[in-house]
């Protein structure tokens, strides 16, 4: 068995890019989970507790570059309703598009988790991150797909605004969740 911090590194990037954890974990010749087994994997709990315990999300503005028809059934407000079935979208000409955070408060942030409506398939290809730190925009995370769930981890950084932009993507944009740890 791995130890709990190895766990958390397979957790980024399966889960993370929208893949599985397979932890295939087999009982001894008892039958029963081996200790050192069990202390992993409850301090890969742990972790995971502490890591996405509170989404800073909570009272943040969220303001999107364009909406599609200009429809509240697609607005920014779709990013942070937690309802899987809803989803922020662009026209279908707009294929690139802008997501503006600005947290209710400054907070030590370490992760971006960011959801894909894959019911009309996955479409982003890539994407970047950006924080605002003393009145400029900085670059943090350059990534391609989004999918079900793209978790980005980041140099903690202390910032109210974080910026997600979208560069290309197949069609039009549809993202459907949105969370800052």
């Amino acid at each position: 068995m791995k130890s709990s911090e190895e766990l958390f590194e397979i957790y980024l990037q399966s889960v993370g890019r929208g893949a599985v954890l397979l932890l295939n974990v087999p009982p001894d010749r008892r039958g029963h989970i081996n200790e050192h087994d069990i202390l992993a994997l409850q301090g890969f709990k742990q972790i995971l507790n502490d890591e996405f315990s509170t989404n800073m999300m909570d009272g943040a503005k969220v303001r999107v570059s364009s909406v599609r028809g200009d429809s509240k059934t697609f607005d920014a407000n779709q990013l942070i309703d937690n309802i899987d079935d809803t989803y922020w979208a662009t026209d279908d000409s707009i294929t690139s598009g802008t997501i503006e955070i600005g947290l209710k408060n400054e907070h030590t942030i370490n992760y971006i988790v960011l959801h894909e409506y894959l019911h009309l398939g996955q479409r982003v290809k890539a994407f970047n991150i950006e924080v605002e730190k003393n009145d400029r925009w900085i670059r943090v995370a350059d990534a391609t797909t989004m999918g079900v769930k793209r978790i980005i981890r980041i140099d903690k950084v202390v910032t109210g605004k974080i910026r997600v932009n979208i560069t290309d993507a197949k069609a039009c944009l549809t993202v459907s969740g949105l969370e800052i740890y």
